[in-house]
């Protein structure tokens, strides 16, 4: 588990914390930190924030995007925030893996096309 602040007294489960500093600058330092400790392999559920931080550190090698057939207006939450992309010209491009239904929703699997990097 990583954290900002000191963890709390309390039942963890198998997880241990480690604390790290706020903002995006800090996320190649958790990484390495992580790798320290044998993890190789990390998934990651978070915010929009969080999101735009791992992608544009260039920190993601794969992603695993969910789609429900709904469409949100302009006051819907962003799934991603913080790339400073104002155009599909210089958006980060990926490459799809696959793509399965799901019931309704869409699972599609990609990784990042470095043919395709901004």
């Amino acid at each position: 588990m990583l954290t900002t602040r000191p963890a709390a007294d309390g039942p963890l489960g198998s997880a241990e914390p480690v604390t790290i500093g706020p903002g995006p600058r800090y996320l190649p330092e958790a990484l390495h930190t992580l790798y320290g400790r044998g993890i190789r392999s990390l998934l990651v559920e978070g915010g929009a924030t969080l999101a735009g931080a791992l992608l544009g550190e260039g920190l993601v090698d794969r992603v695993i995007w969910y789609s429900a057939p709904r469409l949100l207006g302009q006051d819907g939450a962003p799934a991603v925030r913080g790339l400073d992309v104002p155009s599909c010209a210089g958006a980060p491009g990926f490459r799809v893996l696959g793509v399965r239904r799901i019931g309704e929703d869409v699972r599609t699997v990609m990784e990042p096309d470095p043919a395709r990097r901004k």
